[in-house]
């Protein structure tokens, strides 16, 4: 891999890194104290308390009003253009991604809300998958630039074995609104001209997990939980379970008993108790397949099945306290 001179000088200079990056902080500082900058956080501090859009003006104006919008962005891409032309490596100091051809980029944030840019790179038609996935959010999003074609899918009804999935067309144009509910998920199949949105995101207060539906049949592919915290503590059970930490069992056991926690998280704790202890996961186990209410009963019955039929010695422990 070559590596410009430049780079590799910054890497192995930490005052130069500083100094690079200090009218770049500056200069995004600035923006976000801005009257205007605060007004909207206010705004957008309310929607992420719960308050309906139409009810929040500033956001409701700057997602309605296409003009207004374009110049609200033009405006922050100058404020920071002019420090990154100073300093071409510095680094703006706000979240950010990309991969294969979609960059984002978070520019004001509250609690469970987010005011995002996102750009989608021109390409041609794709066929369209046959997985698409659905997270608990809602957003409102103003096309400022582009236009692109694509499919809406839409879920009415969850079934026990899956979802019945709706699928319809569309074309987006720039001034374009579109509002997107936790029942809908989107797919860009082409963008004829690279598209510049603007986005307005909030997650549910306790988010449903996240899934991955096949078109064809409606069928889940993967699940995973919607909530941050939740998706921690799932981790740290893992962790807890891979240094084999025994003093953890009754903490996963209070999870596994205690129905206001994450499913996610009490299921990964009932799996890690297994591995620490297989009689006192077995009982878990057994009180869980008792509980005809509890999201976890046939899980819990089915995982049992498997493992005294790959198990056999497993049904001789004892399960007095089940």
């Amino acid at each position: 891999m070559h590596l410009h001179p430049d780079i590799a000088a910054l890497r192995g200079n930490r005052a130069s890194q500083q100094h690079a990056q200090a009218p770049v902080i500056k200069a995004s500082k600035d923006w976000r104290q801005s009257r205007a900058s605060q007004a909207l956080a206010n705004s957008l501090e309310a929607y992420a308390g719960g308050e309906d859009l139409s009810g929040c003006e500033l956001l409701e104006t700057l997602l309605s009003d296409h003009a207004a919008a374009l110049q609200w962005a033009r405006e922050w891409i100058a404020a920071l253009i002019v420090p990154l032309c100073e300093e071409p490596l510095g680094e703006v100091p706000l979240r950010s991604h990309h991969s294969n051809g979609f960059s984002t980029i978070q520019l004001l944030n509250h609690g469970r809300a987010r005011l995002s840019l996102y750009v989608c790179d021109r390409h041609t038609e794709r066929p369209m998958s046959d997985i698409a996935l659905w997270a608990d959010r809602e957003s409102t999003e103003l096309l400022l630039c582009g236009s692109a074609r694509g499919t809406l899918h839409s879920i009415p009804e969850i079934r026990a074995d899956g979802a019945e999935i709706q699928t319809s067309h569309y074309e987006w144009r720039a001034g374009e609104r579109m509002v997107l509910v936790p029942e809908q998920a989107r797919q860009f199949l082409a963008v004829d001209e690279t598209l510049l949105v603007l986005q307005l995101s909030r997650s549910a207060d306790r988010p449903r997990p996240t899934r991955e539906y096949r078109l064809s049949d409606g069928a889940v592919v993967k699940s995973a939980s919607g909530d941050k915290q939740a998706s921690r503590n799932v981790m740290a059970l893992a962790v807890l379970g891979a240094i084999e930490h025994r003093p953890a069992l009754d903490v996963m056991e209070d999870l596994v008993n205690d129905r206001r926690c994450d499913s996610d998280v009490r299921w990964e704790a009932v799996r890690q108790a297994l591995s620490l202890d297989s009689t006192r996961g077995l009982i878990l186990l057994n009180s869980l397949e008792k509980r005809a209410c509890d999201p976890l009963a046939e899980p819990a019955r089915s995982l049992r099945a498997q493992l005294l039929a790959a198990y056999p010695q497993l049904a001789n422990l004892p399960l007095e306290n089940a």
